[in-house]
């Protein structure tokens, strides 16, 4: 399917500390316990969508996530 997304992996986003999320089908229904990282998730693919519009990363930060602590390093790769 062209203009998809098959897999994601996020490293330090929010809540996830290290998450891999292969052979993801076209649509895509986060489920889990409270507490699982369900609206990181959501927030890393909105973030993601911003960053592919060309908006500017500091701006969606400002915006909607939160900052993370100077030590955390924060990864993605998306395929």
């Amino acid at each position: 399917m062209p203009n998809s997304i098959d897999s994601v992996r996020i490293e330090g986003f929010r809540s996830l500390a290290d998450v891999e999320i292969k052979d993801l089908p076209a649509a895509t229904v986060p489920i889990g316990a409270n507490g699982s990282g369900k609206p990181g998730f959501i927030h890393f693919l909105e973030m993601l969508s911003w960053m592919l519009k060309s908006c500017l990363s500091n701006e969606f930060i400002q915006l909607r996530a939160a900052s993370p602590p100077a030590t955390t390093r924060t990864a993605f790769a998306v395929t």
